[in-house]
């Protein structure tokens, strides 16, 4: 048990493969780029507001900034309420830093998911993961989507969140507040995030 802690710990900072710091530039550059990328593209071949985006524009317009979610949403999803507060309220007028600000959770999210992962399998491994899912075709990487704000927001809490809690877990730390509190955002953002979220924090408890 101790030599595996101490393992987990050396595989937390980076110390064990000589090929991880290599791996890490590779994945934060296809974490910038492919998302930038797509920005780019969607920005040439034009974008704008779709569907329930025009109802929440409607609410910041006429109502104020944080009541574009809706009367419910404080209650229902507390953070979705703020992100639509900011991306519709303060950033509305502005689609394309919405456009931006959506490329840059994609980017982190992959780079976190990077390092999650590789908790579990070899650096190579991990990293192909992250590659695969930043092109994988998901409404945020197909379309621009403000009203997914919060989704992408919320994954990208959760990935961090368990990314915290394995970090804390190695470390030999008390109680892991950041990551439960991270965890915590990402199901007050988006409530579907809780099952796949709750299977990876079990599999940091019992790996």
């Amino acid at each position: 048990m101790t030599a595996m802690r101490q393992s987990g710990q050396l595989r937390q900072s980076g110390a064990l493969g000589s090929g991880t710091g290599k791996i890490a530039t590779l994945v934060g550059i296809v974490a910038l780029v492919l998302p930038l990328i797509h920005a780019v593209l969607l920005a040439r071949m034009g974008f704008g507001f779709v569907l329930d985006d025009w109802y929440t524009l409607r609410n910041a317009h006429f109502d104020g900034a944080f009541a574009a979610a809706g009367a419910d949403q404080l209650v229902a999803r507390p953070g979705a309420w703020f992100v639509y507060g900011v991306v519709f309220g303060l950033m509305g007028d502005t689609p394309f830093l919405i456009l931006l600000g959506l490329a840059a959770i994609r980017a982190a999210t992959t780079y976190a998911l990077w390092g999650f992962m590789r908790t579990f399998v070899p650096d190579v491994i991990a990293a192909a993961i992250a590659i695969v899912w930043v092109l994988l075709p998901i409404t945020s990487s197909l379309e621009f989507w403000a009203s997914g704000a919060n989704i992408s927001l919320a994954l990208l809490l959760a990935v961090c969140g368990c990314v915290a809690l394995d970090r804390a877990r190695w470390a030999g730390r008390g109680a892991p507040l950041l990551g439960s509190l991270l965890l915590a955002l990402a199901a007050l953002s988006y409530e579907a995030v809780v099952p796949a979220a709750a299977v990876a924090v079990v599999a940091v408890v019992w790996r």
